[in-house]
This record gives C-alpha cells, structure tokens and sequence, in this order.
C-alpha cells in the first residue's frame, strides 16, 4: 500500500512536468504559425500555469482531467481488492491473481493518460492556430472585444491571447497579430465570450 501510494506520487509529480512541458509545446504550436515566438514574451508563472490554465478554460476539459487524474489514483487500488474474486479473475482473464495487478493498472492508465493529453494540447495548439489563420485570411474575424489604452484610445479587436504582462490581438483590417504589454499600457479589457 504504501509502496503504491509513493508510485501514485511519483506519477503525479512527473505528470505535472509532463503537463508543462505540454503547456510550452501547445502555445508553442500556436504562436509559432504567427512568427511568435511565444517563451520571449512569457515569464515562469506563465510557463507553470499554462497547463492548469489550458485544462480549466472548459467545465467539460475540466471534469474530464479531473476524472483522469482521480481515476489513475484510485481505479489501480480498487480493482486490486477484487483480484482474488472468481468472477474478476475470469472477466479479465487473469493468470497469476498473486502477481502485482495494481501496478500493471497503473502503468496502464498511467500510459492512457499521457496518450490523451498529448493528444489534446498538441491538438489544441495547432488546431487554435490554424483556425484562426483561415479566419483572418478569410477576413471573417469579428473584432467583439475592446482595448482601452491609457492613453484613451480604443481600439476594435480580436483578443487571441494574454498571460501577464502582454496581449497579443488582431486589429480590425488587419492580417497580423499584434503585441501589447499591459502594464502600464492598457488600463482595460472588453472581452466578448
């Protein structure tokens, strides 16, 4: 038991690198197909908080990662309880029910979800990307969202980004991306859902 809970461990520490290791690789993807070069203008918090931002963005996302992480942690250590079962035994045509099944669990699901979300943020990150490439090349943008400078000047625009210190946006007319810092530029953000 607790040689499983310290492999429990182990996973989900290496399993939050893992996801920030995606979260640069997603915005990577996504900057990358507009010439960004994404890491010059983020700092650490942004890197460390990017995946956690990423998998909160939507309830759905958000139940789902949580159902994942719950269930690598918890399925492994409930189906061992039922290995000596007879019907468990014949369901998963178990050989050996004395050999160590919570671990064989947990590899699996372990690998499963390192599958889905590689999937998702290398998915997400390109698929954002080119989206919005289309959009902007078909000038089918719609410029929703307001930007209130210090200054007083407002502009019309199409928010396709933010961590905290820049805004990066389309401008109405435009066919490029451009960049704001936001301290000390922008007193406001109008952002249509």
């Amino acid at each position: 038991m607790k040689n499983q809970l310290e492999q429990t461990q182990s996973i989900l520490y290496l399993g939050y690198i893992f996801l920030v290791i995606l979260g640069i690789v997603n915005e990577t993807l996504f900057y990358g197909q507009f010439d960004i070069n994404i890491l010059e203008y983020a700092d650490i918090l942004d890197v460390l908080l990017s995946p956690i931002s990423r998998l909160t963005s939507n309830k759905v996302l958000m139940i789902i990662s949580l159902l994942t992480v719950l269930g690598v942690i918890f399925i492994p250590r409930q189906l061992g309880k039922l290995k000596n079962k007879p019907w468990f035994i014949k369901l998963f045509n178990i050989k050996n029910p004395e050999e160590n099944l919570e671990t064989k669990l947990l590899s699996v699901l372990t690998v499963s979800s390192v599958i889905f979300f590689l999937g998702f943020f290398v998915g997400t990150g390109l698929g954002k990307g080119e989206r919005l490439q289309k959009r902007m090349n078909e000038k089918t943008i719609e410029y929703n969202d307001k930007v209130l400078f210090l200054d007083g000047q407002t502009l019309n625009v199409e928010i396709v980004g933010k961590n905290s210190s820049y805004i990066f946006y389309v401008l109405e007319g435009e066919d490029n991306i451009q960049i704001s810092p936001i301290n000390g530029t922008v007193k406001t953000l109008t952002i249509q859902p």
